[in-house]
């Protein structure tokens, strides 16, 4: 009953743990990068200055390469050892349809008093090749193009507030505005209201 109760309190510690995200980032040198990440770049046809990054998680750590085109910023994120994971587009909250920003507002507007939203990006996800193959022939960097082999989702920075506390958040929402994950963001900030 003892080891009952004590894999029961486990398993809800992780659950809990799990929820929230904290990153810590470091710039590194391309020789630290692994060489499946620099392959990876290196066939997408990036020919601006990519400014590499080590993100250290609660239990993972990542690279990332992050660059400008078009005045346009983007980061193209790796697992530790430089399998890709997903490709990042910033863009404003404006810039999405309108149906995609009423969704997202009018479940922001239903679970918190008052909200921010402090960044926006555009999410893409799919099999390496696909992605270089799209990469050459969709209107990059705007990447709007849709392909039934990539996966787009939207994650949104968003600072909270309910009657007792201001929270931290980074959501999910599918391409149709429909959320698919909340993670609370650690900060050593999240009592400061920024509204």
């Amino acid at each position: 009953m003892k080891v009952f109760i004590l894999y029961f309190c486990l398993c809800i510690s992780l659950g809990s743990y799990a929820q929230k995200k904290y990153e810590r980032e470091y710039r590194i040198n391309a020789s630290e990068v692994p060489q499946q990440a620099l392959d990876f770049i290196a066939a997408f046809n990036i020919d601006k200055r990519i400014k590499w990054y080590q993100e250290q998680g609660l239990n993972v750590t990542s690279v990332e390469a992050k660059f400008k085109l078009k005045g346009e910023k983007y980061s193209i994120e790796f697992s530790d050892d430089g399998a890709l994971e997903d490709i990042e587009q910033n863009v404003s909250f404006n810039s999405l349809e309108e149906t995609i920003q009423e969704k997202i507002k009018s479940y922001l507007k239903e679970h918190y008093d008052a909200f921010n939203i402090e960044k926006v990006q555009r999410q893409y996800t799919g099999d390496p090749d696909v992605l270089i193959a799209w990469r050459q022939t969709a209107d990059f960097p705007t990447l709007d193009t849709e392909h039934k082999n990539i996966t787009q989702i939207y994650e949104l920075i968003v600072r909270t507030r309910t009657e007792s506390k201001v929270l931290l958040f980074e959501f999910q929402f599918d391409k149709n505005g429909q959320k698919i994950e909340k993670k609370e963001i650690i900060t050593r900030d999240t009592d400061i209201l920024r509204f």
